[in-house]
């Protein structure tokens, strides 16, 4: 018994070198070997960088080695010190399809390998970055994982995530595309917690169009319609601390709208009041400091679910709802301006990625 700790860490450091890319946002195991956290599939010609994890990965000799050059190449490797800690990491680049082997080296020895697999988008998926708050009694499921055609008012401004994928498959890694809309503005822009160019801003004018997304080598289209009205418009809030536990405890409501035909509209941005007792009206953010979608409030100490009722107002359209409350610290915020780590992302979902489906919203009321 007396051997047990020793047996127990060399077992801890029997494989001290692993790799993580900069797409990884997960925490590794605090003891026990370090484990890769590689976002494979990666897409064909994206540069990025993969960093050396473990007790060993600062020696000085250990090289990352690919195994095809056709496939994954490494540009460099070099060494970050800042405020005390230091790390290692290897910047590479995807050449090509196929499959590679990653192989951390030290002379002649191989200490580690780690397989990765480089595949060609066939198609550029747009997933709307639309926030919506919900709970399972209330969820619509769509099959797709994406839009068929973008609805956004004309003038106004939504943002889409660009999703390369081939087959059922999404490739890791952004390439900024050359982006065309004849009537109306696209813009790329950086993913909110790796760097990379993979959302699109889209501002179109009123009517139908075209966007055109290129790669190298490759081109895609999506179809844009840029709306001069809303169709029905509709206020979702968390109404009991119940429902606001399927959101790590967060409290809010998100302003939703449809097209004229019954389609998600999105680039809706209506004014916020609070309806007073006498049914009087006041507004949520007097100093209109941006235009918002999206409420985010904590409810007051001792708040026994007896909050206010919240409108939201465009072109003559108005839907209330109330609110678990009373409030406290009132935010409206933008979804095109929110961090994916903001103060209400527990409470948001995403509508990206091939393990989430698009979410349908229901009014629980019907």
């Amino acid at each position: 018994m007396r051997l047990l700790p020793f047996v127990l860490l060399f077992a801890a450091c029997s494989d001290p070198v692993a790799l993580h890319d900069q797409y990884d946002q997960s925490i590794g195991p605090l003891f026990g070997a370090p484990e890769d956290a590689l976002a494979s599939p990666y897409q064909v010609g994206v540069t990025f960088d993969i960093e050396l994890i473990g007790r060993d990965a600062l020696v000085t000799d250990l090289t990352l080695v690919s195994s095809d050059e056709d496939v994954l190449s490494v540009l460099e490797m070099r060494t970050e010190a800042d405020a005390g800690s230091v790390q290692r990491f290897a910047r590479v680049q995807t050449t090509g399809s196929g499959t590679a082997d990653l192989q951390i080296r030290q002379d002649a020895r191989t200490r580690h390998t780690a397989t990765i697999e480089v595949m060609t988008p066939d198609r550029v998926v747009l997933a709307p970055l639309q926030r919506v708050v919900s709970v399972p009694q209330d969820v619509t499921v769509i099959s797709d994982l994406w839009v068929d055609r973008i609805d956004v008012l004309a003038g106004s401004e939504a943002e889409f995530e660009l999703l390369p994928m081939a087959g059922d498959e999404l490739l890791t890694g952004g390439i900024a595309p050359e982006l065309a809309l004849p009537n109306g503005v696209a813009e790329a822009g950086q993913y909110r917690t790796d760097n990379e160019f993979d959302v699109v801003s889209i501002s179109p004018a009123v009517g139908a169009d075209t966007l055109t997304l290129t790669y190298p080598g490759q081109t895609f289209t999506a179809e844009v319609e840029g709306h001069e009205e809303a169709g029905p418009i509709d206020l979702l809030c968390i109404e009991t601390a119940a429902q606001a536990d399927e959101f790590g405890g967060n409290y809010g409501c998100v302003a939703t709208a449809q097209t004229t035909d019954g389609e998600p509209l999105f680039g809706l941005f209506p004014e916020w009041l609070l309806v007073l007792e006498d049914g009087t009206t006041t507004p949520l953010d007097d100093q209109q400091l941006q235009p918002a979608d999206i409420l985010s409030y904590q409810p007051a100490e001792d708040s026994n679910g007896d909050g206010p009722e919240v409108r939201i107002a465009f072109a003559g359209q108005t839907d209330t709802e109330r609110v678990f409350g009373p409030m406290q610290n009132i935010e409206l915020q933008n979804s095109n301006t929110m961090t994916a780590c903001s103060a209400v992302s527990p409470l948001t979902l995403w509508l990206a990625g091939p393990a989430l489906l698009l979410l349908g919203l229901r009014r629980r009321r019907d």
